[in-house]
């Protein structure tokens, strides 16, 4: 039986909570399985401005993940 990701479950229930308060009210999410299967779910009321604010954040995404790393401080 695979291991819970304690990082996604405390953030699964902090927006639990944040969406019974009333404050967290659209949602989409994209999911992987334990079993490498992709899955997604959403909630919201305008999909094509959800997804124009998903597609940004995947171009940021892509942005971060081809910076080049930082040069480590050389030593003299």
């Amino acid at each position: 039986m695979p291991r819970p990701n304690a990082e996604l479950v405390g953030l699964l229930e902090a927006m639990l909570e944040t969406a019974r308060s009333g404050e967290l009210q659209e949602l989409f999410g994209v999911v992987r399985y334990d079993n490498g299967e992709y899955d997604a779910e959403y909630t919201t009321g305008d999909l094509g401005h959800m997804l124009a604010q998903v597609r940004t954040e995947v171009i940021r995404a892509q942005i971060d993940a081809a910076e080049p790393a930082e040069p480590e401080e050389t030593r003299h």
